[in-house]
């Protein structure tokens, strides 16, 4: 269909299926039954448990803005193992007046298929390739990092390697982390200056989006 300029195209409110059913409630029942006969890949099925946010809980030191802490940054945004398809909870990326750079040891995020797990494609476009835990810049050198559902055997690395690359009161974006990670940030004198957490039903711990801050008291360790 084709509409004339200025002209408003009708709005939709639900479509009919053939039976007369309405077709989201058809949809999702078909859903409904693909899921029920070959089950959901473990890391979707843990997402969807996570998205029903019960029991959540969020918290901004107060005074804290993270626009007014980004517009005061210095050094570069950085994304690390991205670029995240559906942004970050704490900030809207598009709303950014700094170009957000975006590295991965891989071409660009990878896409794996709902139900079965199997590896898809690439998305998204990366402006360099890098490791997370071995980022190629000096000391104190970037402003912002963001980072997003990092495997776990890299995350304390990867978190110490942040806080090397930071400069003076620059930011780690963390998001979908756990407990340990927490910890991991408060460990080297990182400030926890904002966070939202999601209890998981199924394994009853906390999923955490939080904001480190890089303050005087952070310190360098090293992991072996």
């Amino acid at each position: 269909m084709i509409f004339e300029a200025g002209e408003t195209p009708p709005t939709i409110i639900e479509k009919e299926s053939p039976e007369g059913v309405p077709f989201m409630q058809n949809l999702n029942d078909l859903k409904k039954k693909i899921k029920e006969k070959f089950g959901i890949h473990p890391e979707i099925a843990e997402t969807i448990e996570v998205t029903a946010k019960m029991d959540d809980e969020k918290w901004t030191k107060e005074g804290f803005s993270i626009e007014e802490e980004i517009r005061h940054r210095h050094g570069p945004l950085v994304e690390i193992a991205g670029p995240t398809d559906n942004g970050f909870e704490l900030v809207d990326l598009s709303k950014l007046d700094k170009k957000v750079f975006e590295s991965n040891i891989s071409p660009g995020c990878p896409l794996y298929d709902d139900m079965t797990g199997e590896f898809l494609c690439y998305t998204g476009q990366i402006d360099f390739q890098s490791y997370a835990q071995n980022l190629p810049f000096k000391e104190s050198g970037i402003g912002v990092l963001f980072a997003s559902c990092l495997p776990k055997d890299i995350r304390n690395r990867t978190i110490q390697e942040a806080n090397r690359v930071l400069e003076d009161g620059g930011l780690l974006i963390w998001q979908g982390g756990t407990d340990e990670d927490v910890e991991s940030g408060k460990k080297i004198g990182l400030e926890l200056v904002e966070y939202s957490k999601h209890l998981c039903q199924r394994t009853q711990t906390y999923h955490w989006n939080v904001i480190f801050k890089k303050n005087e008291t952070s310190k360098l360790e090293f992991a072996e």
